[in-house]
C-alpha cells in the first residue's frame, strides 16, 4: 500500500505569539476506491502561528467504519515544523462514505506556560466502486479469408458495474503473427479511463498468408476485480464455426446507468443487438421493468432497437432481452430511479459539477425554502461543508444568505443546485475579496463592514 501526501501552501500567518494548529489539505476526498481495496493518504499538520502544539488525540466520527487513523506523531509542532496524519479508507460495500476526523491538540502560548485544549476537525469523503469489464463479442470468427487478403471485425469494451473502468493494458497473443487489433484516435493510451456506463469500440484484423487454421487472443487487463484479465478470442479459417449458434449480444444505449428520471416522463429506450448467426429482423427483442415487460423492441437493419414507456417509481432496472431463433438469449439491465413527481424531488447543493463536491464559506451562510430556513453554517469562521440535501419542487424560491463576521477576508465558493446525479442548475458566482494584503484576493477596496451580508439572493428552481 502506497501513502499519498497532499502538500499545499499556508495562507494567513497570524504575527501573534500562539500557536495555530493547520491541516493541509482541510477536507480529504479519497475519491473513488474499490471495493475491498486500501487507499491511504496522508495530511500535513502545520503550525501557522508562533509557540508550539501537540496533538494530544485523534478519533474519527463516520458513516461506517471504513475510515481508519493509520499514524499520528503526539511530539510538539513549532512555527518551522510540520507533521504528517495518516488515514486509510477500505470501502466494504458500494456507496459513500462521509465522516470527520476529529484531532484534540494543546497550544502552547510562547510568552507563558499555559495551555488550552482546541479541536481541529477534517472532513472525509469516499466512494466505495465495483468497476466491470464487459466485452462484446468475446470471441470472433472470421470463417475463411484467403490468403493474402484482410477482414475486419469489431469488438465493444463497456465500463459496468459502479465507478470508472481503467483499462490497464492491451497485448495481442498471436503465434502466427496473421491478427492484429486497432484502437479509435479517442484511446489515448494506457492506462485508459472508461467512464461508467460507456464503451469503446476496438477492431480486429485477420490477415493469412496461407489458409491454415489460426487463433489468437487479445488479453484485457482491468481494474474489474471479479475478472482482472479477460480476453477477445479470435479465430480464423477454422473447419469448426466456434461461433455456432452464438447468442445475441445486446446494449443499452439509453437510460444511462444511474439516471435519475419523472414518473411522467415517457422514456426513449434504446439499444443495439449483435448477433453474427441470424438476420437481426428475426429476433425477438422486449424491454423489461424489474423483470416486468414493458414494450416489445423494434429492430432495424443496424442492430438498433428501440422501444418507448413509462416506468414504475422507485430504483428500477430497465433490461433489454433478445432471443435468436433457436432460443438462446442475449440481455443487458441499467439501475435507474424513477422520482414520483407528485412527490417533492429531493435535491442537493453543491460545490461543483457532481452532488459529492465540498464547499467553503467565510465567514457563514444560511439557505431558505420558500422562506423558511434549511440550512445554517453560523458558527462565525471559515468553514468547508458537506453537500445540502434537502426535497423541494420545481418552482420553489431558494434563497442564499452569506455574511462576513470577522475581518479581513469574505468568500464563497460557487454553488450549484442538483437533482439526480445528471440535472444541475448554477447559483451564485464565486466571491473572494479581503482587506488584508497577504491574501491572494487582496482587495484595497475592501474595508467591510464586519458584520456585513455580502450575498442575499433568490433562485427559482428549474429542474428537472
Amino acid at each position: 500500500m502506497f501513502l499519498l501526501l497532499l502538500l499545499a501552501c499556508s495562507e494567513n500567518k497570524i504575527s501573534s505569539g500562539e500557536a495555530r494548529p493547520v491541516a493541509t489539505p482541510s477536507a480529504m476526498d479519497f475519491g473513488e476506491v474499490n471495493v475491498g481495496t486500501r487507499l491511504e493518504l496522508g495530511v500535513r499538520l502545520e503550525n501557522d502561528g508562533l509557540g508550539f502544539y501537540s496533538v494530544l488525540d485523534a478519533r474519527i466520527e463516520a458513516t461506517s467504519a471504513d475510515f481508519a487513523l493509520v499514524d499520528y506523531s503526539k511530539e510538539p509542532i513549532g512555527a518551522a515544523d510540520e507533521a504528517v496524519l495518516t488515514l486509510s479508507y477500505t470501502p466494504d460495500y458500494e456507496g459513500q462514505d462521509y465522516g470527520l476526523v476529529i484531532l484534540t491538540t494543546d497550544r502552547e502560548d510562547d510568552v507563558s506556560t499555559a495551555e488550552n485544549e482546541s479541536l481541529l476537525e477534517l472532513p472525509l469523503s469516499g466512494f466505495g466502486v465495483i468497476p466491470r469489464l464487459e466485452i462484446a463479442p468475446e470471441l470472433i470468427y472470421f470463417a475463411d479469408v484467403a490468403a493474402g487478403t484482410t477482414a475486419t471485425q469489431s469488438f465493444t469494451l463497456s465500463s459496468r458495474g459502479s465507478g470508472k473502468l481503467l483499462l490497464k493494458h492491451i497485448v495481442l497473443d498471436d503465434p502466427d503473427g496473421v491478427f492484429a487489433w486497432t484502437a479509435p484516435e479517442e484511446y489515448s493510451g494506457e492506462p485508459y479511463t472508461l467512464q461508467n456506463g460507456f464503451s469503446i469500440t476496438m477492431e480486429a484484423s485477420f490477415s493469412p498468408l496461407d489458409s491454415l487454421e489460426h487463433e489468437a487472443t487479445i488479453q484485457i487487463e482491468s481494474n474489474d476485480r471479479e475478472d482482472p484479465i479477460a480476453s477477445v478470442r479470435l479465430y480464423g479459417n477454422t473447419l469448426d464455426n466456434p461461433n455456432e449458434n452464438v447468442c445475441p449480444s445486446v446494449q443499452i444505449l439509453n437510460p444511462n446507468n444511474g439516471i435519475f428520471l419523472l414518473s411522467t416522463e415517457v422514456v426513449s429506450l434504446t439499444g443495439h443487438v449483435v448477433d453474427p448467426d441470424d438476420n437481426l429482423q428475426d429476433l425477438d427483442c422486449s424491454w423489461f421493468a424489474n423483470g416486468s415487460r414493458l414494450t416489445p423492441g423494434v429492430v432495424d437493419g443496424d442492430g438498433l432497437v428501440t422501444g418507448s414507456a413509462s416506468l414504475p417509481v422507485g430504483d428500477v432496472e430497465v433490461s433489454l432481452r433478445c432471443i435468436d431463433l433457436e432460443v438462446c438469449a442475449g440481455q443487458d439491465s441499467a439501475e435507474v430511479f424513477v422520482q414520483d413527481a407528485e412527490e417533492p424531488l429531493r435535491y442537493t447543493i453543491s460545490g461543483g459539477n457532481s452532488i459529492f463536491d465540498y464547499f467553503s464559506v467565510d465567514d457563514d451562510l444560511s439557505i431558505y425554502l420558500n422562506g423558511a430556513q434549511i440550512y445554517g453554517d453560523t458558527d462565525r469562521t471559515s468553514s468547508t461543508l458537506a453537500p445540502v440535501e434537502f426535497e423541494a419542487r420545481v418552482g420553489d424560491q431558494l434563497r442564499l444568505v452569506a455574511t462576513d463576521v470577522n475581518a479581513c477576508q469574505m468568500a464563497l465558493d460557487a454553488l450549484v443546485l442538483h437533482w439526480g446525479t445528471g440535472e444541475s442548475q448554477a447559483l451564485n458566482d464565486s466571491q473572494c475579496r479581503s482587506s488584508c494584503p497577504q491574501d491572494a484576493c487582496y482587495d484595497a477596496n475592501y474595508a467591510g463592514p464586519w458584520p456585513g451580508v455580502y450575498l442575499d439572493e433568490t433562485y427559482t428552481i428549474e429542474i428537472p
